[in-house]
Order: structure tokens, then C-alpha cells, then sequence
């Protein structure tokens, strides 16, 4: 729902873009999506542009809606993530128009969060 990020749904093939600050000094950072089960979900991430599929730096794209991307450290700055829905309907064409097939129930959007956190000075911070 559009300003209630706990209600975030993504649907067949978008990409949503969100970006957060790494501080300096920023130790163990971790980048984590939970999604709906039984959808196929990407998590991608790219310091200098929005993070598509074919520019991203660092991508997680396992089978599956759940995932991670965990870093020693990484450079201070803004960091693009983006969220890929991978689940996909099949499109077919009749004389009349289209009609979708397979995994329509995507097309209501699948819900998911992102959690990033890091530890500063021996303490776990949250974004």
C-alpha cells in the first residue's frame, strides 16, 4: 500500500529501488529479504546506479523468496538495492488477445521486506 512499507508487494517481473547510506566504519553488513514462500524473488545491489539485473554489483538470485547478501565491510557512501520479482505468467496470444496462464496469483503482488544492518562500535544497527 502506497506509504505503508509493512504492506510492500511486488508483482510479475517489476523492480522496486530503495537506497540506504553505509556509514563509515560500518563492520559486518548484511542485506536480507523475506518474501512470500513460493515465489522467486532478487535481491540486487550496486553503489553507483539503480541496481538492475544487468548492472548490479552484487546480486542474489537463488530459487526461492528468501535472500542475502553479507559483507565484511563496504565502501561508505549510497548504496541502491533493488528487489526483483522473478515469478512470471505465461502469455498467450489468441486471435481475440491474450490470455495469462500459470502463475496468475503473482499478478496480486507477493509481499516482502528488506532489512539491512551493520555493526558500529560493537553495536547492531537496523535500517
Amino acid at each position: 500500500a502506497d506509504n505503508f512499507p509493512a504492506f510492500a508487494r511486488i508483482g510479475d517481473k517489476q523492480c522496486h529501488h530503495f537506497a540506504v547510506i553505509i556509514p563509515e566504519g560500518a563492520r559486518n553488513v548484511s542485506v536480507s529479504l523475506e518474501g512470500a514462500p513460493d515465489f522467486d524473488l532478487a535481491l540486487m545491489m550496486d553503489p553507483e546506479t539503480y541496481a538492475y539485473p544487468d548492472v548490479a554489483k552484487y546480486i542474489s538470485a537463488t530459487p526461492g523468496s528468501a535472500q542475502s547478501l553479507s559483507f565484511d565491510t563496504l565502501d561508505a557512501g549510497l548504496w541502491y538495492i533493488a528487489v526483483q520479482c522473478l515469478t512470471t505468467v505465461e502469455v498467450n496470444d489468441f486471435k481475440y488477445g491474450q490470455e495469462y496462464s500459470g502463475r496468475t496469483d503473482v499478478l496480486n503482488g507477493v509481499p516482502y521486506s528488506i532489512t539491512v544492518t551493520w555493526d558500529m562500535d560493537g553495536q547492531t544497527v537496523d535500517e
